[in-house]
């Protein structure tokens, strides 16, 4: 993986990218891409993690979510 969480303090976080720039300049852009990619997954998962602490169903209009088990599947 390209992207990796270093530090999770309060409502910040912090992460790590490495990109391997050599090969063509769409090669590089290719591997750039899918590093930002997976920044961004890496924040938004801790982003859930941290939004969906307290239990209650997310109500939107009419519309009642709640979470699911946060436990592995088996």
């Amino acid at each position: 993986m390209a992207a990796e969480l270093i530090e999770g303090n309060g409502d910040e976080v912090t992460i790590q990218v490495k990109v391997n720039l050599s090969g063509t300049m769409l090669e590089a852009e290719e591997r750039i891409q899918k590093a930002c990619s997976e920044a961004g997954m890496l924040v938004s998962a801790e982003a859930l993690k941290r939004l969906e602490n307290d239990g209650l169903p997310v109500v939107v209009g009419a519309i009642k979510s709640s979470k699911r088990c946060a436990s592995p599947k088996t």
